[in-house]
This record gives structure tokens, sequence and C-alpha cells, in this order.
């Protein structure tokens, strides 16, 4: 799934969770400075906190190869963790935030081993990985505790753990810390997966996307950690009010307790001799009976000898309450009013007690009572409603603790509450006006409530997270959309080989600046280059070293022209320039320049290959010319360069404008026709030399325009370099096939039909042909293939196959026109030809030239030892027909026997002459 995530996006993920790793910490210390332990538990402890500082610069010491820093981050992460195991084994838990702590000292350890080792390497690579599906699995289990609590409860009950033992209660994490914690792990291992999505060298940032989800991090960061802070910061409250309860509740049953005791003070005070004590015996005892708290009471002399003893004192003399040092130093220490102390023994039994005493003072001397009371009645404060269940206790020594929330009153040890509370606070309060204020301290005694808020907040976490994440892949998706739009863009207008402008785009650039109406005063060009030589070079090298001279040469162009000038890929091999403010003699210049930059040779696979250009120049002195009609203009200049030879430059004047316009007309003309199926086909006869009889027809193509017939030597070449001789072709080949369908004398003839090299070239011609035969249901023995021997040449590297698959449908092929192309006698021999057609040009003064009579013979003589049937063309005399059948011509053809004629005169003139020799 993360290999779907784009580079930039992985960098945008990975850097924002660098960034909220180090603002957790930067805040986790900020709190630590600022409030220390005056809440109940911490939002963020500390070692959450350094933990993820160490890991956030780490990532981006990892990002930015700080390796130096990496370094110190990991030796942090072992410093800490060998920290934690030392707390844990000192006091059992190392105020670490999750549980179990298995695991979170594992994942510590893995992610510290990992800044260790280099991620480009194999085995860093496994241990990244294994790291991160590690983080995943904790993650897993760190939910379940956190949203599942009493299932940590159990899990850590049957877990052996150096934190718990049979006789001790377990403590429970913070679950504010837990949410964070889980998030973080999350987030940790998204990092390592990322950052293994990351490329080696570039560290391009987004700043945009990244500025956008870090400002949404840190607000919903903000927004979490103020709403915990002030949930946490009620809890402190509802504390701290709770202390305060059970202060005023103990100063209050105190007051009341010790007013009654100053009444008796007095009482005894100014009792009348013969009667002190006794005579208070009877209302002491009731009073003992009538307040709960006092439990006893002893009145001693000034010879500390004991006068009376009411209720329990007795018993608590006898069991030596009394007996310590320190009471009996406090009894010796001559109180003058109203004292206390607690017997340190009885705090340790269900009922402890404490001792007021006040001095009773007689005829000058000091006599003294004491009342014993039961502690319980005095600090013991129900629970009040609070949002969070809470355990108070008063310190009455160092290592002694009172319970102050009633039940079971037995003090507890420091250590014991070490052990059985996780989180709380501490209060100094003054009580029973005494000079050293109370040390109260409250705990957490039930998380649920705890939980459930962490629980909701956590949930903001999780959308701060999920939103940033939208964010970051909406933010990418938008800017890859540009860039993808931008390289479309690009596409449209550059040529993806030379970089140069494309054509469109060169038509709206020269538009859009008004290049062809800038004044009149001086002209504007546009200077159309055509290379010379290049299609034999690129089928010889191939595309890919065609393509480099293309690109070679349009920077050579660009090189050559001034700044102002734009350059442009016209086509395959043709560049167009349009050069603004300039004159003819700069043009002569700057194409001259071009024709002998362009000429110079070019590296090309080890070997020096060289290009000529046909160069065509169109002016626009006066701005009034559209710039594609001054293209246009340009190219007709270009093919009379071409025309004449090459390697040249040529003007645009009108003339050239006539014939371009003239061959634009016939092009329509000849289209309309073509749409119109208008193609008219004529035959003329074929003769066999031997018997004199008509062997064979050649079809001929006519169109007829205005009731005149267009020259095909005029209409045919423009057909070629339009491509539309397809057209024209298949138009025939179809005429050909329906005559013969429906005409028996041509089912008794050889049909000759007239193939271009267009055809062989374009598209699969053995198979439209196989069509047809079929469609027609035309037997393949009568038709006759007649292909150029230029056209062969062309195709020589297919001719072969391409051949045997016509000949392979049962077709006869022949040469035509042979002697005026390349004459090129060795593919007599190795292409599968039957037929091979001499050219008119050999029938004339052949008479009167000798050496052209011998050459004739011996092209005759040749396909004749090839087994290869020769036909003549262009017969006009009877001299010319003596002539070939000495020399061992096959067949003949031309206007001494009949021109060419619709189907309808051939019929006739079958009919008419059955021998014409």
């Amino acid at each position: 799934m993360l290999n779907r995530i784009s580079r930039s996006a992985a960098v945008a993920m990975y850097l924002s969770i660098a960034c909220l790793f180090l603002l957790v910490g930067s805040i986790g210390v900020a709190e630590f400075w600022l409030w220390g332990d005056a809440l109940i538990m911490p939002v963020l402890p500390i070692f959450t906190s350094v933990t993820t500082l160490f890991l956030g610069a780490g990532l981006l010491a990892l990002f930015y190869e700080k390796n130096r820093l990496l370094i110190l981050c990991a030796v942090g992460l072992v410093g800490f963790i060998t920290y934690m195991l030392i707390q844990i084994w000192a006091t059992g838990s190392g105020g670490l935030v999750s549980v179990p702590l298995l695991l979170t000292l594992t994942l510590i350890t893995l992610t510290a081993s990992c800044f260790f080792v280099p991620v480009n390497t194999p085995w860093g690579r496994k241990l990244w990985q294994y790291t991160a599906a590690a983080a995943m699995l904790g993650l897993l289990a760190m939910q379940t505790l956190f949203w599942f609590p009493d299932l940590a409860a159990t899990i850590s009950t049957l877990t052996p753990s150096p934190i718990a033992s049979a006789d001790r209660e377990l403590k429970t994490s913070n679950p504010n810390a837990m949410s964070i914690v889980g998030v973080c792990i999350f987030l940790g291992a998204l990092a390592l997966f990322l950052r293994l999505r990351l490329p080696e060298k570039s560290r391009y940032a987004p700043k945009k996307i990244l500025t956008g989800a870090l400002l949404f991090l840190v607000v919903g960061v903000l927004v979490w950690y103020v709403i915990t802070a002030q949930t946490i910061r009620l809890y402190t409250q509802e504390t701290e009010v709770r202390i305060d309860e059970i202060a005023t509740s103990i100063d209050d049953r105190m007051s009341m307790n010790e007013h009654a005791f100053m009444r008796i003070q007095k009482r005894l005070e100014s009792m009348y001799e013969p009667f002190f004590p006794k005579g208070y015996e009877q209302d002491l005892t009731q009073f003992v009976i009538d307040f709960d708290a006092v439990s006893g009471i002893l009145i001693f002399n000034d010879q500390q000898e004991v006068l009376m003893h009411i209720g329990e004192g007795k018993n608590y003399l006898e069991n030596g309450y009394l007996s310590s040092d320190s009471l009996r130093a406090w009894l010796n220490s001559g109180f003058t009013s109203l004292s206390r102390a607690i017997i340190a023994r009885s705090l340790a039994e269900a009922k402890p007690k404490m001792i007021v005493a006040l001095p009773i003072m007689r005829d000058d001397k000091r006599h003294s009572i004491l009342f014993f009371l039961d502690i319980r009645e005095i600090v013991q404060v129900p629970q009040s409603v609070h949002s969070v269940p809470l355990h108070t206790f008063l310190a009455v020594s160092p290592t002694l603790f009172l319970p102050m929330d009633g039940g079971d009153l037995t003090a507890v040890s420091d250590v014991e509450i070490a052990q059985r509370y996780q989180h709380g606070i501490s209060r100094e309060k003054s009580i029973l006006n005494s000079a050293d204020p109370g040390m109260f301290y409250s705990y957490v005694a039930d998380y649920s409530a705890l939980f459930n808020n962490a629980q909701l907040n956590q949930m903001l976490l999780w959308f701060t997270i999920a939103f940033c994440a939208t964010l970051i892949f909406a933010s990418d998706n938008s800017r890859r959309l540009r860039i993808e739009k931008q390289r479309i863009s690009d596409i449209a207008r550059f040529d993806d080989i030379t970089g140069l402008l494309r054509r469109d785009a060169f038509h709206d650039d020269i538009i859009a600046v008004g290049a062809c109406k800038e004044g009149a005063k001086r002209s504007n060009a546009i200077i159309f280059i055509d290379l010379d030589g290049f299609k034999p070079l690129n089928d010889s090298f191939g595309h890919e070293h065609g393509d480099k001279v293309l690109a070679e040469v349009g920077a050579r162009i660009k090189k050559s022209l001034p700044p102002s000038a734009q350059i442009a890929r016209f086509g395959a091999d043709e560049f167009i320039v349009h050069v603004r403010n300039t004159n003819r003699e700069q043009l002569d210049v700057l194409a001259m320049m071009l024709i002998k930059r362009i000429r110079m040779p070019y590296l090309v696979n080890g070997f020096e290959a060289f290009v000529s250009a046909s160069i065509g120049i169109a002016e626009s002195e006066r701005g009034d010319i559209d710039p594609k009609q001054l293209v246009q203009l340009a190219d007709v200049a270009m093919s009379e360069s071409k025309n004449a030879g090459g390697n040249t430059y040529r003007y645009f004047v009108d003339d050239m404008a006539e014939n371009y316009r003239r061959t634009f007309m016939m092009r329509n003309q000849l289209q309309a026709v073509l749409d119109k199926n208008g193609l008219e086909v004529y035959y003329q006869p074929v003769i066999d030399v031997a018997s004199g009889e008509m062997v064979g027809v050649e079809s001929l193509v006519r169109w007829q325009q205005d009731g005149e017939f267009m020259p095909p030597a005029l209409f045919i070449p423009i057909a070629e370099q339009s491509g539309q001789i397809i057209q024209v072709g298949e138009q025939v080949l179809h005429h050909v096939f329906r005559d013969i369908q429906k005409t028996p004398l041509l089912q008794q003839l050889q049909v000759s039909v007239n193939v271009s090299s267009q055809q062989l070239k374009r598209y699969d011609f053995a198979h439209f042909l196989g069509s047809c035969l079929r469609n027609y249901s035309v037997d393949p023995q009568l038709l006759c293939l007649e292909l150029t021997e230029s056209g062969m040449f062309e195709q020589q590297k297919s001719a072969e196959s391409l051949l045997e698959r016509l000949r392979a449908l049962g077709c006869q092929l022949a040469i035509d026109d042979f002697g005026t192309g390349f004459s090129n006698l060795s593919y007599l021999n190795t292409l599968p030809v039957n037929i091979i057609k001499i050219d008119r040009a050999f029938t004339r003064d052949l008479d009167i030239n000798e050496r052209q009579r011998t050459l004739v013979g011996s092209i005759i003589s040749i396909c004749k030892q090839l087994d290869q049937m020769v036909v003549v063309e262009g017969i006009e005399t009877k001299e010319q027909v003596d002539m070939f059948t000495s020399l061992g011509c096959d067949r003949m053809q031309g206007y001494y026997f009949a021109r060419p004629m619709p189907l309808a005169d051939l019929l006739n003139y079958a009919n008419r002459d059955s021998k014409v020799l």
C-alpha cells in the first residue's frame, strides 16, 4: 500500500512525523519545567517527552544525513533505556507510562538499533522492516490495553514482573500518556516504513504541503494538550479540595472535643479539695460514654501518680501505652497548656490512639489529665462526590501514613504507598492550630473516568493525523496534477526529441507576439528546412541514433539564429524558423550558415554521418500574410530547393505559388473524385509474339474532369506525394475485380494491375489482396501485379518475403518499366518475379542505335536464361515489332496494336481481331 504513495508525499509525511515528535517532546519538557509535580499526573511524562525528542531528532538527522546527530540520538536512546532499567531495578516501575514494560523497552531498543544501522544495506533494510512491523504489533497491543484497561490489569496479574508480587497492588498507567504513546508508536512505525520509500539522494521537501500539514499538526496537538491538561488540572483542583475538606473536618472535630476537655479542666481546677478528683468521677464516666472519640481518661498528680482512671485508661496504662521514652519525656516536659501526642505503637492496631493532655493547676501544683482519643473518630471523613475516586493519607511521620478515607485506618509505610499508587499530589495543611503543618498525600484510586476522557481525547489525535494525511495526499495529488498538466503542456508545446517548439505552439507564439505584423520597413521571414539524406541514415543506424542526429541538427540551427528568432520542429526531418525584422542580405548570410553547419559530420555509433539541408524562405514585407500561409510558402520554396538537388536555398516567388496552387487544386479535385468512386479503368491489350493473339491486358487508371481526361503523368505523381495513391490503387483493383467477375473475356486473359510502392510500404497489401480475391471469387492466376523496380529497391530488405507472399496467393509478378530505375540485374535472380517489362525508353531509336540494341538483346537473353517472360512496352511501328521479335521478346503492347480503351471497346476489339500479328 505504501508503494502507491508518491515520493514527495512520503517525504512530507516523514518530516511531519519527525516534527510531531519534536513538538510532543518540547511540550512535555516545558510541562515538566513549569509544573513539575503540581498536577495529580503529568499529561506528558518527562520520560515520554525525552524519548520523542530523541526520536524526532533522529528521524530528521537520518533524512538530512547528519550522521553525528543520528549517532548522538541513538546513544541518547540507549542511555534512556539504561536509566529506565536502573529505575525498574531500584523502584520497580521506573516511572514508565506504558504497559507492559517489555513492549516499550523492546520498541525503543529496536529503534535505537535502526539509527545505528544504515538503511541502504540489505541487513539494515530488513532490520528497519522488522522494527516497523514490530511497532505495528506493539500499537495493536498498546491500543488494546488502552481501550480495555481491565484487560491490562488481567495481563499484568498473569505476567511475572519485578513490579508486582503477591502481596502488592499493581499500578495503573497514565491514560493520557498511553493515548499519545499509542499514536507515537503508530507514527514511528509509519516513519520507518516511509524511510524505506525515500530516495537516497534527493532530499526535496514540498514546503507548501509540509507547512500546511505542520500547521494543522501543531494546532491539533496543542488542542489535545490543552483539553487534557485542563481535565488533569480539574482533577488536581478536586484533589486539593478533598485535602482541604479533610483538614477542616479534623480541625472541627478536634476543636469540639478540645473545648469539652478545657471545660473539664476548669471544673477540676475549681473543685473543692476534699472532692478532687473523686467528686467528678461519675461525670467523667458519663463523658466517656457520650463522646465516641474518647475511650479513656487518666488523671495524674504532680508526682505523676495516677489519681483516677476512667474507661479504658487503666488498660492503656497497664498495656504500656505510656511507657515509651518519648511519651515519658513528653509527660515530664511540664506542659502548661493543651498538648497532643500520638501513641506510635497503636498505629499498627485497628484503633490507633492519640492523647490530649491538659495541666490542672491546684495550689501551685501541676496535676494533669490525659484524654485517650480514637483517631478514626477524628480523621474519618466521608468521601465526597468527585470525578476521580481518591485515597488520601496524612503523614504522621516521614515513613508512616494514616488513611483519611474511613475503613481500615491501619497506618501504611512509604514503601507500600510507592508500590500501591502511581499518581497523586502532596499538600501541606495547617491542622489543630499546630505550628508544624500536616503533610497530606492524595492518590488516584480509580482510573475509569481518566481512561474515558483519555480515550475521547485520543480520537482528536487520530482525527488530526487522518486530516493531515488527507491534506498531504490531496495537496500532493494537486501538485502532481499541476506538474502533469505542465508536462502535458510541455509535451504539447515542445518536441521530446529536439526540445524545440512543436508546429502548433510555434504558430500560436508567432501569432501572440504579432510576429507577422510588426511594421512594414523591415520584413519578417519564415525559413523552412528539410534534411537531405536523413531517411537512409535513419534506416541504416536505427531510430535511436537518428533521433540523436535530429537533436544535434536542432541544436546547430538554434545556435546559428539571432536571439529574437523562433525555431520549431515541423515534421519528421523538417524545421521551421521565424526571423523578425530582417532583410534579404541577412537572410542570405543566415541560410548559408545553416547549410554549412548542418552538412558538418555527425558522429553516429562510432561513424561519421552526413546530411545536408534544402531550405525555403518566404518573406512578409508588409506583415499582411497569415503565419500558416507564410509557412506553406516557405515549404513550396523548400520543395524547389530539393528539386534543384538539395544543399541549397530558394526564396519563394509568385510562380512557385501558382504551381503550388495548381497542385493543391488538383489534390482537392482528385480527392473529390475518389470520394465519389469516380475513377475509370481502361485496358490495353498485350499481344503474344508467337501466336499474334491477345493474351492479356494491362489495366490503366483514367480520370475524367469536366469532359477531359487528366494525364496520368500529371496526377499520379501528385497522388504519390499526397498519399492518395493508396486510395487510387484500391479503387482500381476493386474496379478490375468487378470487371473480371462479370466479363467472360477477362476471365480468359491475364489482367495486369499496377501496384504503387506506397501500397507495399504503408500497410499489409498481401492481406488486402487476398481478401479481395476471396470476396470477388477471382482466380488469382488471372492477375498479374506490376511493380516498379525502384519501388522494389526501396523495399529491398523486405521485398523478397513480400513477393513470396504475393506469389503464394497464386498471382503473377512483373517488374514494370525495367531499365529506368536502379537496373540492378542481381535481383532478377533473387526476386520471385515471372515477367520483366522493358520500358518504352528502350524502344525509341532502337533501329539506329546499335549499342542500345545490343543492351536490350543482352537483357532479353539474361531473362530467357532465368526462365522469365519478357514484355516490351511502347511498340508503335512495324519495324519495332520485327526488331523485338528477332531479339526474342515474348509479348508486346503499344499503340501499334491498340490504345488503352474502356471495357466495352475491348470486347469489340477482341471480337473484331483475333490476330494482330
